[in-house]
């Protein structure tokens, strides 16, 4: 019977001028979540460099594949900067499975701002799939969060019951004014975000954004803003119930039922069972 899934998230610090350091430092928390009989690890987008072209790898899904299987561990390698065919760059993320199989791929398609500059938007497709805990799992990434359709076709059309959210989510990003309305609103979003979606579709979410510095108090110079840490997982009833308080680097460890919270949602809000019978309007 499905039970209760450890889930890692890993609020790295990026270090975007030395890659070879976060391949290093994501192996080592591979082999600590490993050591702490943790079942998913997650890390944050962009998490090797980006999102300029030197940040280009088409090897970071092998990489992982390999410390997946040894490890016997699934594992969402954040987001991964790679060029198709056409030299594109995209916003990719993968869900790869204890046997090294990659179970689900998903290019970014509502990209922020400034990543517009560098990036492609991915097809508008948002696929899911069946994991081995018993639940079916969908990504998205950092701005798609912002968009609900997303979440919402997500579950609703791919059935998905946890969906998990890489991130690179900062507080300010070029003085463009945010922190003198609230300097704490980015982190108010992000809570209210991921509780909202859910409640709204019946869902588990996992969001794992970027660290700041590398420990409390410590000061590192960033180039793309101010991150905002606040890695969390939200679950219908309860909304978040396990977070990562302030922008360090630190790995959030939370026991789940994923199966469990999703039916128990779906029997209480029977939402999903309006949306497929057609009672909720407008559909997508």
């Amino acid at each position: 019977m499905p039970g209760p899934v450890r889930l890692a998230l890993v609020q790295m610090f990026i270090d975007h001028k030395d890659r070879q350091s976060n391949w290093d430092n994501a192996r080592l928390y591979v082999e600590k979540a490993a050591q702490q009989k943790c079942d998913l690890i997650v890390f944050p987008e962009f998490f090797l460099g980006g999102p300029g072209r030197k940040s280009v790898t088409n090897d970071g899904k092998d990489f992982f594949s390999s410390l997946a299987q040894k490890h016997h561990i699934d594992i969402v390698p954040g987001t991964l900067i790679e060029a198709d065919e056409h030299g594109h760059m995209l916003n990719t993320s993968y869900y790869i499975d204890n046997q090294g199989t990659v179970l689900l791929k998903y290019d970014k398609v509502n990209l922020w701002q400034q990543e517009r500059r560098y990036l492609q938007p991915g097809y508008p497709r948002f696929p899911t799939a069946q994991t081995r805990f018993g639940f079916r799992v969908g990504i998205c990434a950092c701005w798609d969060l912002a968009v609900p359709e997303v979440s919402r076709h997500l579950a609703m059309k791919g059935n998905a019951q946890l969906i998990i959210v890489p991130s690179y989510w900062t507080l300010d990003e070029q003085d463009n004014g945010l922190q003198k309305f609230d300097p704490e609103s980015e982190i108010k979003l992000i809570n209210s975000l991921c509780s909202a979606r859910a409640f709204e579709n019946e869902v588990c979410m996992a969001f794992c954004n970027a660290a700041q510095r590398l420990s409390p108090g410590s000061q590192q110079q960033l180039p793309f803003g101010i991150l905002a840490g606040a890695s969390r997982v939200a679950v219908p009833f309860k909304g978040t119930i396990g977070a990562i308080d302030g922008d360090h680097q630190d790995m959030l460890v939370v026991d789940v039922d994923v199966c469990a919270v999703s039916k128990n949602a779906e029997a209480m809000y029977q939402i999903r069972a309006d949306y497929q019978g057609g009672r909720v309007k407008p559909r997508l």
